[in-house]
C-alpha cells in the first residue's frame, strides 16, 4: 500500500492547535465583559437621587394628597406668570 507522501508546509490541526483555540476565545470574551464590567461600574454610580429613601418612603402620602386634591376639583396651573 502507498501512503501519501507528507508535504513539508502541509500543517495538521491537532489537539493543541484546537486547546490554545478554545482557551484564547474565552479568554478574549472573559477580558471583553471584564472591561465592560469595569466601565459600568465607573460610569454609573447607581445613584439617581440624594433622597430616594425619603421620596419612596413618602410616596403613599403624595398619592392621599394628590387624591384629596382631585377630590376637591384643584387643578394645576401649567401658565408661567
Amino acid at each position: 500500500m502507498n501512503l501519501p507522501k507528507k508535504d513539508k508546509n502541509t500543517r495538521q490541526f491537532t489537539g493543541k492547535h484546537f486547546l490554545i483555540f478554545i482557551v484564547s476565545f474565552f479568554v478574549v470574551i472573559i477580558a471583553a465583559n471584564g472591561m465592560m464590567a469595569y466601565f459600568a461600574i465607573d460610569t454609573f454610580s447607581g445613584l439617581e437621587t440624594d433622597d430616594a429613601y425619603r421620596k419612596g418612603r413618602d410616596y403613599n402620602r403624595t398619592l392621599e394628597l394628590a387624591q384629596k386634591q382631585a377630590e376637591l376639583g384643584w387643578k394645576r396651573s401649567h401658565s408661567r406668570v
